[in-house]
C-alpha cells in the first residue's frame, strides 16, 4: 500500500495507472486483448536467433568475454572476426557458452553479437 502522504510525485499515479491496466481498464471501457486471453495460457516458441552486447569493463588483449545459455545446436555468429575470435563450450543444462577473445592490442569496452540457430 502507498500512502499518498509520504510517497514521491507520480508514484501514486503510476500505481493507478498499473492497477486500472491490470484489472482490463477504467469503468466504461473494454480491452479485447485482455478480455480474450485465457488466464494461464502462455504461448511460446524456440528462441532460434538473437542479439548479445558487451559494454562494460575495458577487456584487454587476450581478455575475454562470457555469454551463457546459449541453445544447443548449431550456431551461426556474426561479429568483428578482426577484433575478437570465439569458441562455443557445452553447459550441463545442454545450452552452450559463448567466450570471446579479444584479438585487438589495448583495450575493447564493447562488442556485438548476432546469433542465429542453424536447423
Amino acid at each position: 500500500m502507498i500512502d499518498s502522504r509520504t510517497a514521491r510525485p507520480g508514484t501514486l499515479a503510476i500505481v493507478l495507472a498499473v492497477s486500472m491496466l491490470l484489472s482490463g481498464g477504467c469503468a466504461g471501457t473494454h480491452n479485447p486483448a485482455v478480455a480474450s486471453t485465457p488466464r494461464g495460457v502462455i504461448q511460446t516458441t524456440a528462441i532460434a536467433t538473437g542479439q548479445l552486447s558487451y559494454t562494460g569493463q575495458p577487456v584487454p588483449q587476450n581478455g575475454e568475454v562470457v555469454f551463457n545459455g546459449l541453445p544447443a545446436g548449431n550456431i551461426r555468429l556474426t561479429y568483428d572476426t578482426r577484433a575478437w575470435s570465439h569458441r562455443l563450450v557445452p553447459q550441463p543444462d545442454g545450452k552452450q557458452r559463448l567466450i570471446l577473445v579479444s584479438l585487438k592490442p589495448g583495450t575493447q569496452k564493447k562488442c556485438d553479437i548476432q546469433w542465429e540457430l542453424i536447423r
